[in-house]
């Protein structure tokens, strides 16, 4: 849109070295020079100046443009606050001493930019060049007083989930003007001449009708009109109006009037009222004063004036019905402005007094909610191609999700397009029968008897005689070879059409029909429904009681006339869920005689133990899964378990187990996803099974179904090919009861899906549910049993991963202490936990103990399992962490290179261990002055870590750091400077600035600022470091005092030799006292400190 201002910014490079810089001082990448533009310093691709040094005269500023989305605001964000690390692309626009920048200025207007379009061409032209949502925007504003709040509310209702953007691209489309000199206060807008009309045009006249209904009531909320005025007007288009009305209502009025016409009879007559009203008695030519309604009509254009063209705007309103609902398309034509021709019958309508027989119908929901989509699907498959035939459309799901209140709808939309509507309850064929016998009847149709009327119903809707347009409704049907012989075939009856809709929850109707699958509410509709009816509810409150009750429409309803009826709170009635919810599902409901949920329910599992027993016992097992979706996979490990009679014979068998899923199918109690190889149960059908079975047969039930889950783990977390399988398995451990369960097999799953999370670099999650899952384990196997005590292990490693290290420490030394006094000191959980202290050690800069407990608890291990035994292979990878961070680092490669080849052979080369060692071995090459070498090696690592575990795992991110590095020091900065700001940025962004890695990755984003020339910004970067690990580790950490090195040399590089000296001295002094005395930092230290005292003069 910016094309159609008088600024145009361009697409630039930006860069901050420094926080909080002006714009002046910002670096500069232009795209390149405009045609017969003064070449600007940085168009040609130099870096901007850096912070300080002011740009040159003839340098443009540049002022950042950005969109209201978030991927802009975080690009001006990095900016502002010098995090970007590099170059930045942006939008800007370019000022110089004069203002704005040639190269961003518009092209100056000439006159013939002024010369007025046809109202078509302009609107075509709008439209080519719109978005979907502002060409939307635009029809809902042709119908409303276009003052801005009114215009930025109908944006609101309209497109509740989009930006301003919408709007501004209407504001800027040249379809508005600012109202005449004479409107003068006015601060809205006007269409110009023939755009209103143009407008609405371009929609359905059943479109058009519910769009002046929604945005009146918005528009009459915002200027002080009464809400229900128009309301009232087009409930009786033939009624009186009220000639008392305000300047506001007027408003209103006037910019419902075109509208009004567009809509045809009989509203073409209350337009003609609404006229009366609005304007006054016809003035002389010379005097078109229409200040008093500024904003609401098209420019030049009298309320008497002509319709706009509404080719698809058509009347269906039968001769002689009422216009009891809003009126819809039907190909007819629509009436003219007053004065036209008279009202026509379109064609197809039945005479005046055809029979709807209305009294078939359930009453429509005054509290119908969303399903927009549904109907607008449901609308096209029965009217495409407006063939006179019969095409059913099935609406088929689960009971309880609003199948028969959707047919209702649309029956309330679209009545009026037919001649008949009729309703049959199809429950049983003898239903049918006796309600077609009826609609005989009706229709005028006698016979010898019941068979005998049915059959000349069906043959009379096919003949289309004595109604052409009819609408069918067979609802809550059962399967299609017991409904199929009652539907009419209607063929080649000119002017005819008979729809026929049908509600089932089988899904057999999927492979006879036409069918749309109903599923449950969106959370958006449920959270609208539940405050429609209870207008205090808060969003959230609502929310919460969608998610209890998962969406569905049947449990909404009655939740929400538990409240309105009853006075129950939200926060009771879900306690009432949580404690009595086998009660509360039975409830009958308060309102409209409907079943209560449970009932819904019984009816279809009644109806399966009649068709296949075997089934339902599928069903009940399948309840005590979470409400995830379940593999079926999950199934073939039956085989392997002791099962009941009943449930042996249909899940051990696959033919006998897909006939029952199928059977289960036909009833809707569960969503059969052939694509994934997953069935699904809605969250309160799981309920009403779980509830209908006795204390000890729940109990085995979801003990059968803890087995199952148990038999589906591959047992080792650690490899990629086993991932697929525990992430179908994560769902279920918790809402399946397994944290309870205390099954050996049971308890060993729960634990691989913990080490699978934190395989997975999912320490957060792996936290929370290890901690839930300790919770259960210390009550009921205690705190010294060996699950209890690995499943701590787990724990204190995903702490410690994510930055906790004081819960890390304290959790593994309690354990650990524990295992030495029952099990022994050799036992090998005894072992494996002893490298987690080990790893608590180092990570509080305890690197001598660490060494000395790593170094103990590989020769054990050596001793015990041997040396190529996956246990010593892991105590000997952690004894190499500590030989490097003690100094020793040809004794850490050699070590890193024997359990590297090991695990390659054992595991694989893609193994999670295995490249974890890798990574190590590169890092004890660099130190040991093999740049070269070390690089090469991390390059295909972090390569291999970023094919099988993507960009963003944890380990990748630590690759990519030491990549970093290696980098650097083989002496390529730049290289090494990209990959420094792409690892922070990460760390940032998914574990904090304050984790420990976040601040190596900014030390080490310090170091490649200094190697490629930007001091100041190194300077700043290992300022915010060392303060960091100052206020994360403490003062006294190795780590701090390494940030505090590294700073101490870039003070040096910017010419601060004093404050370099100090920081050195500090340093020096404080890690003597941490480390050994002949340790690699130790003696950097004192080297810097030599160099300071050279650099002050002091030889």
């Amino acid at each position: 849109m910016w094309d159609r201002c008088d600024a145009i910014p361009l697409d630039v490079s930006l860069r901050a070295c420094a926080g909080g810089l002006p714009n002046t001082e910002l670096g500069l990448r232009l795209p390149g020079p405009a045609p017969g533009d003064q070449d600007a310093e940085g168009a040609d691709g130099a870096d901007g100046p850096l912070p300080g040094e002011g740009p040159p005269e003839d340098r443009p500023v540049p002022v950042p443009v950005l969109e209201i989305e978030p991927e802009w605001l975080a690009t001006w964000a990095r900016l502002v606050t010098g995090t970007g690390g590099g170059w930045l692309p942006a939008a800007a626009l370019l000022t110089d001493t004069d203002g704005l920048a040639a190269r961003c200025a518009a092209a100056p207007r000439t006159p013939e930019d002024d010369d007025p379009l046809a109202p078509d061409e302009r609107v075509r032209n709008f439209r080519a060049a719109a978005s979907p949502a502002a060409r939307l925007l635009a029809s809902h504003l042709a119908l409303a007083p276009l003052t801005l709040d009114v215009m930025e509310k109908v944006k609101k209702a309209v497109l509740p989930r989009l930006g301003p953007l919408p709007l501004a691209e209407v504001l800027l489309s040249g379809l508005l003007e600012r109202p005449a000199p004479a409107a003068a206060g006015f601060t809205g807008f006007a269409f110009r001449d023939g755009v209103r009309n143009q407008l609405l045009g371009g929609l359905g006249r059943g479109e058009l009708f519910r769009a002046l209904q929604g945005v009146s009531a918005v528009a009459a909320k915002v200027i002080g009109a009464r809400p229900d005025l128009l309301p009232r007007y087009l409930a009786a288009p033939d009624g009186p109006v009220d000639d008392r009305l305000t300047p506001a209502e007027r408003e209103l009025a006037a910019a419902a009037h075109p509208a009004l016409l567009a809509l045809g009879r009989p509203y073409s007559r209350l337009a003609q009222k609404v006229r009366v009203l609005v304007d006054p008695p016809p003035s002389p030519p010379e005097t078109d004063d229409r200040s008093d309604l500024p904003g609401v009509r098209t420019k030049g254009e009298t309320m008497s004036g002509s319709a706009p063209d509404t080719e698809r705007l058509t009347s269906s309103t039968p001769a002689g019905a009422p216009p009891s609902g809003p009126p819809q398309e039907n190909g007819a034509a629509p009436d003219g402005p007053p004065g036209s021709a008279p009202d026509q019958s379109p064609a197809g309508a039945p005479p005046g007094g055809a029979v709807r027989a209305p009294g078939s119908v359930p009453l429509p929901n005054a509290n119908f909610t969303g399903r927009e989509e549904h109907l607008r699907m449901l609308r096209s498959y029965l009217t495409e191609g407006r063939r006179a035939a019969v095409l059913p459309q099935a609406l088929y799901g689960l009971g309880g999700v609003g199948k028969t209140q959707l047919a209702i709808e649309y029956i309330r939309r679209y009545a009026e397009e037919y001649e008949l509507v009729w309703w049959v309850r199809a429950e049983q064929p003898a239903v049918i029968r006796t309600s077609l016998s009826a609609l005989g009847s009706t229709l005028g149709i006698e016979g010898p008897d019941v068979d005998g009327v049915v059959d000349k119903v069906i043959s009379a809707l096919a003949s289309g005689f004595p109604v052409k347009r009819w609408l069918l409704v067979l609802d809550n049907a059962l399967g299609p070879e017991d409904v199929m012989p009652y539907i009419p075939h209607m063929v080649g009856v000119p002017g005819g059409a008979g729809h026929v809709i049908i509600t089932s929850r089988d899904g057999g109707w999927a492979d006879q029909v036409s069918a749309l699958k109903v599923d449950v509410f969106t959370r958006e509709e449920s959270i609208e429904f539940l405050r429609r009816r209870d207008t205090t509810m808060t969003g959230e409150d609502a929310s919460r009681l969608a998610d209890a009750l998962g969406d569905l429409p049947l449990a909404i309803e009655q939740a929400a006339a538990w409240q309105v009826n009853s006075g129950v709170q939200v926060e009771e009635y879900l306690g009432l869920l949580a404690s009595r919810r086998s009660e509360v599902f039975a409830e009958p409901m308060t309102v409209g005689g409907a079943e209560s949920v449970a009932a819904v329910w019984q009816v279809s599992m009644d109806s399966l133990r009649a068709r296949n027993a075997g089934a339902l016992e599928l069903l009940r097992l399948l309840a005590f899964f979470g409400p995830e979706p379940v593999p079926l996979s999950l199934l073939h490990n039956a085989r392997l378990l002791s099962l009941p009679a009943a449930l042996s014979r249909t899940v051990k068998e696959p033919l006998n187990r897909a006939r029952a899923i199928r059977d289960i199918g036909r009833y809707s109690l569960l969503t059969i996803d052939n694509r994934a190889g997953t069935v699904q149960l809605h969250r309160l059908v799981r309920s009403v099974l779980q509830d209908g079975l006795d204390a000890a047969t729940a109990e085995s039930t979801a003990h059968l179904a803890h087995l199952l889950l148990s038999a589906h783990d591959p047992g080792d977390p650690e490899m990629l090919r086993n991932w697929e399988q525990y992430t179908e398995i994560l769902p279920h451990v918790e809402t399946s009861g397994m944290l309870e369960c205390q099954d050996p097999d049971v308890c060993h799953t729960v634990l691989n899906v913990v080490r699978y999370l934190l395989a997975r670099g999912d320490f957060r999650s792996g936290v929370e549910l290890a901690r839930r899952a300790l919770k259960e384990w210390r009550r009921g196997l205690g705190p010294d049993d060996l699950r209890t005590i690995n499943l701590v292990r787990l724990l204190g490693a995903a702490q410690r991963s994510l930055g906790r290290l004081d819960e890390a420490r304290e959790l593994n030394a309690d354990a650990l202490r524990r295992l030495r006094a029952t099990v022994g000191e050799e036992h090998e959980d005894t072992l494996n936990l002893a490298g987690g202290v080990a790893a608590d050690l180092r990570a509080c800069g305890n690197f001598r103990e660490a060494l000395e407990l790593d170094e103990d608890t590989y020769a054990k291990s050596v001793r015990v399992f041997g040396t190529d035994d996956p246990n010593t292979l892991m105590a000997g990878h952690n004894y190499a962490v500590s030989l490097r961070l003690s100094g020793r680092f040809t004794e850490a490669r050699e070590l890193d290179r024997k359990v590297w080849q090991v695990r390659a052979m054992v595991l694989g080369a893609t193994a999670r261990s295995t490249l974890f060692t890798v990574n190590n071995l590169a890092r004890d090459m660099r130190e040991c002055g093999e740049y070269a070498e070390a690089r090469t090696l991390q390059e295909q690592t972090v390569a291999t870590y970023r094919q099988y575990y993507g960009e963003t795992h944890p380990h990748t991110l630590r690759a990519i750091k030491n990549l970093s590095v290696s980098c650097r020091k083989a002496g390529d900065y730049e290289r090494g400077l990209e990959l420094a700001v792409l690892v922070l940025d990460h760390y940032r962004r998914t574990a904090g600035d304050r984790h420990p890695d976040a601040l190596a990755a900014l030390t080490n984003l310090g170091n490649d600022l200094r190697m490629t020339g930007d001091l100041q910004a190194a300077g700043q970067r290992g300022a915010e470091a060392h303060q960091g690990y100052r206020e994360v580790l403490g003062e006294h950490h190795p780590y701090t005092y390494l940030a505090a090195l590294n700073h101490a040399v870039t003070l040096r590089a910017l010419g601060e030799h004093p404050r370099a000296h100090r920081l050195d001295q500090d340093t020096a002094t404080g890690i003597a006292g941490t480390l050994w005395a002949d340790h690699p930092w130790v003696l950097l230290s004192r080297a810097n400190l030599a160099t300071d005292l050279a650099r002050l003069g002091n030889h």
